[in-house]
């Protein structure tokens, strides 16, 4: 008998000290994510230096959070994650809610990723749905939350948004959508760029107008 209570405290503590050392090490080299800037287009001139035109593979035009409108903030926090603020990069109400809901329905109707996991996929990992690249996403997401503030996160997160036709970030997506800055943005244009982060195809104003107005609303 006590051979068999030694076996098992042996392998629960295996498990729980491989547990700590997944969540506590770093999987990837976050220090470069501080300083990158986006890539600059290649400028056509005339004699005069007038531009004449421009190349670029994608627009990207980065914000700070300290830039972000308030409603800019509380659109994103409200559609993609309620408890960002207050979670340590997952949440366990949200996968317990939509464990339920997936159960309920009997498919998968509702994903339970917070906005710190959607900004790992979006940066290191594929969109295949599988356990390995469900369990990085949590190592990932715990690994952001002990390098970054939230501002930091948000912020990221918002400048990696695809916004459909090479658009990235909220910045280069006002300015293509409404001609204006992002700190600049009414209620409703923050709305609407938290409704295309779901999904630049099927929400894009620039692709589907009256389903990005539907998401919107």
């Amino acid at each position: 008998m006590n051979k068999f209570f030694i076996s098992i405290l042996f392998v629960f503590s295996f498990f729980l000290g491989a547990s700590f050392y997944l969540f506590e090490i770093d999987w990837v080299d976050c220090s470069s994510l501080i300083s990158h800037s986006p890539a600059k287009p290649s400028i056509v001139m005339d004699d005069d230096g007038n531009e004449l035109m421009r190349f670029e593979l994608d627009r990207r035009d980065n914000i700070d959070f300290e830039q972000m409108p308030k409603c800019l903030v509380n659109a994103f926090v409200a559609a993609e994650d309620h408890q960002f603020f207050n979670h340590s990069g997952v949440s366990i109400r949200g996968i317990i809610r939509s464990m339920i809901k997936n159960i309920y329905h009997r498919k998968v109707v509702q994903g339970a990723s917070t906005i710190t996991q959607q900004l790992v996929k979006l940066l290191f990992l594929s969109s295949r749905r599988t356990l390995w690249r469900k369990l990085q996403e949590v190592f990932l997401a715990f690994q952001f939350e002990r390098n970054f503030t939230k501002a930091q996160i948000l912020s990221m997160y918002v400048n990696n948004v695809y916004y459909g036709r090479g658009i990235y970030g909220v910045e280069a997506a006002t300015q293509r959508f409404w001609g204006k800055a992002a700190k600049d943005v009414s209620v409703d244009e923050a709305a609407m760029l938290a409704a295309v982060a779901k999904s630049a195809r099927f929400y894009s104003p620039l692709n589907a107008i009256d389903s990005a107005r539907g998401r919107r609303n």
